[in-house]
């Protein structure tokens, strides 16, 4: 895919909008480029007053990548303010793998995007 390295900026950017939405005021991304995947992790504090945002974020982020729709993605996304819906189902069509832990203030989202030369 050409447009690798930017899918995973677009990808760390909604994490980062995400984070500030639910009231975080300490946010990490770390990247990783592996030889096989893309590691994009996130792990911030937040509001109690976004619990319910958390709780329902693991139903939302279960990676179903589907490669037809990384060519239309720059024309699908756009932009949004914090108080709109994220674009997890197309965040979703960008990645292989999700895993989401959070305990009270704190949570982590780590996703995984594989290779496919």
């Amino acid at each position: 895919m050409r447009h690798t390295k930017r899918i995973i900026s677009k990808i760390s950017e909604e994490l980062t909008t995400y984070a500030y939405a639910i009231g975080a005021n300490d946010i990490h991304i770390h990247i990783k480029e592996e030889i096989d995947a893309h590691i994009i992790s996130l792990t911030c504090d937040y509001k109690d007053i976004y619990q319910s945002m958390v709780d329902d974020l693991e139903g939302k982020l279960f990676g179903n990548r589907l490669e037809a729709v990384e060519e239309m993605y720059w024309n699908l996304t756009g932009t949004s303010d914090l108080s709109n819906e994220f674009e997890f189902d197309l965040l979703n069509s960008l990645i292989d793998e999700a895993n989401v832990t959070h305990t009270t203030n704190h949570l982590e989202i780590q996703l995984i995007r594989y290779r496919h030369d």
